[in-house]
């Protein structure tokens, strides 16, 4: 069977991505080495969406990080081009992770509703975390498309850095005292310069959230700092820690 993730950023590739493979054992595939019949990917070149495919047995997910949640509907335009091109070997399940900030639940779920019908994918109504088996048409084919939505948190206001500042603070007594003054320092910062229009730095709540992360994983791991942020974020064990676990775990029931 083929997957589909859909997220924001290039952080939650990352963390999608030591997840799988170190909670279902997914191995990182490179596109040359995939088989013929699995059909073509969009160009990549500056902006566009990133792409990374895994293997396990005879099922492949493709991630693809669109860049924010205003680019959704660029997910949905692969996965309506590639399923109404190779039916062959259609994407069947379709998971979109994405951050819920301060909005509700509920309005976000409508934009990606929103998002899919741009790419002519007709969906009515979603439910978060949990499966919604559809029938869709793509082109003249009518393909059954199992939809997750995964917003998160599930229970409160944030994002997916939101997630990984609880799973460290949660750790130790030590651990919460660093994040706490991380988000301290970070709120001092904005609270200073309280016009975001104004500042040169941190104009959104998105940015905000990215450095406090950073900078708790700075004083945690101050001897990777010279190494790209993506290998002090798969450097920690995300799989072991109970928040990931939680929103996460629709990847290991239904892959």
């Amino acid at each position: 069977m083929r997957s589909l993730i859909i997220c924001e950023g290039i952080i939650d590739l990352y963390v999608l991505r030591r997840y799988l493979e170190k909670t279902e054992s997914w191995n990182f595939i490179d596109r040359s080495t995939l088989p013929k019949y699995y059909g073509e990917f969009p160009d990549e070149s500056g902006e566009n969406p990133k792409f990374e495919s895994y293997r396990q047995g005879n099922n492949y997910i493709d991630i693809c990080a669109v860049g924010s949640d205003t680019r959704i509907d660029e997910g949905f335009a692969f996965l309506y081009q590639l399923n109404k091109t190779n039916p062959i070997f259609p994407i069947k399940q379709v998971f979109i992770v994405m951050d819920r900030d301060k909005r509700q639940i509920e309005d976000r779920l409508k934009k990606i509703v929103s998002d899919a019908r741009k790419q002519k994918i007709q969906i009515n109504k979603l439910l978060n975390g949990i499966s919604n088996m559809l029938a869709l048409n793509f082109g003249v084919e009518t393909l059954q498309l199992n939809v997750i939505p995964i917003i998160i948190p599930f229970d409160d206001f944030g994002s997916l850095e939101t997630l990984l500042l609880k799973s460290i603070e949660q750790q130790s007594k030590e651990n919460r005292h660093v994040v706490k003054n991380a988000e301290d320092y970070v709120d001092f910062y904005t609270d200073t310069f309280p016009n975001k229009k104004k500042r040169q730095y941190l104009t959104k709540d998105g940015l905000i959230a990215k450095a406090k992360l950073s900078a708790t994983i700075s004083i945690t791991h101050p001897d990777r700092t010279a190494v790209p942020f993506r290998n002090l974020v798969m450097a920690h064990n995300w799989e072991e820690y109970e928040p990931i676990r939680k929103h996460f775990k629709m990847l290991n029931e239904l892959l």
